[in-house]
């Protein structure tokens, strides 16, 4: 099996045989495919943007208490630059 670099890690036979399998869905289930994964995709953003919020709070709330942000960043899996900015 011949590996495709990428993250990833798909194989030339898998995408072969996605696009085999592409060939035999009509256009309307490709359009309804795009849509689906659009809408997944925009549902997705929402809950990052939501989650951002939350943690900028918390982050917010924990350096009033005195938390270092060293310890804010390696409990939110940030740098301390990524928690400064967040902080902005």
């Amino acid at each position: 099996m011949v590996a495709v670099g990428g993250r990833h890690g798909v194989n030339v036979l898998d995408r072969l045989a996605f696009v085999k399998y592409l060939d035999t869905m009509s256009r309307n289930q490709i359009m309804q495919a795009i849509r689906r994964a659009a809408k997944r995709r925009a549902n997705a953003d929402q809950a990052r943007r939501e989650a951002t919020g939350e943690l900028r709070e918390w982050c917010r709330r924990a350096q009033a208490a005195g938390v270092p942000v060293t310890e804010i960043a390696s409990e939110a899996g940030l740098s301390r630059q990524g928690v400064y900015d967040l902080l902005d």
